[in-house]
């Protein structure tokens, strides 16, 4: 059975191929109609439709309902093994990370609520020192001094 000729679909899914890879055809250009490709061929119309098919299966062609068949640039082979290999690799990387940036997140907000709690506190602070000044005024303006004041609270206790 070697040497069988392939069906009269595939040798022109293969010459379409071969012209699309070489540029005849680059990627967006319209392919024949398929009444030209009939003619050109000399086949029926379910011939040349399963030919482009084949060319859809392969990603080289793409047909647009009532405007035409239009070549498409051939799909990148697949990439070797290691290639995968490393593609996990970087895709497993990458899920750590995310990982890692929950417990940061977290981090963050955790030092923005202190740093709001230390505003409040450093406003607590600034508002408790001015009133200690207004009432040292206070008691400075009667004549009595903090040394005064300490013995006499110390005398109420």
């Amino acid at each position: 059975m070697t040497g069988q000729v392939p069906p009269k679909y595939r040798q022109i899914a293969n010459d379409l191929r071969t012209r699309i890879e070489a540029g005849e055809y680059p990627p967006d250009s319209r392919l024949p109609s398929k009444t030209e490709l009939m003619n050109r061929y000399g086949v029926a119309l379910a011939t040349v439709s399963n030919a482009i098919a084949q060319l859809q299966q392969l990603g080289l062609a793409e047909t647009v309902q009532g405007v035409g068949t239009f070549a498409r640039k051939p799909p990148p082979e697949e990439p070797p093994h290691d290639y995968r290999e490393l593609a996990e690799q970087i895709r497993l990387l990458g899920e750590r990370m995310d990982a890692a940036e929950v417990p940061l997140d977290r981090f963050e907000k955790r030092v923005k609520e202190q740093q709001q709690l230390l505003v409040g506190i450093k406003r607590d602070v600034q508002d408790h020192a001015r009133l200690l000044a207004r009432m040292r005024r206070r008691l400075e303006e009667a004549g009595i001094t903090l040394a005064d004041a300490d013995q006499r609270d110390e005398q109420a206790m």
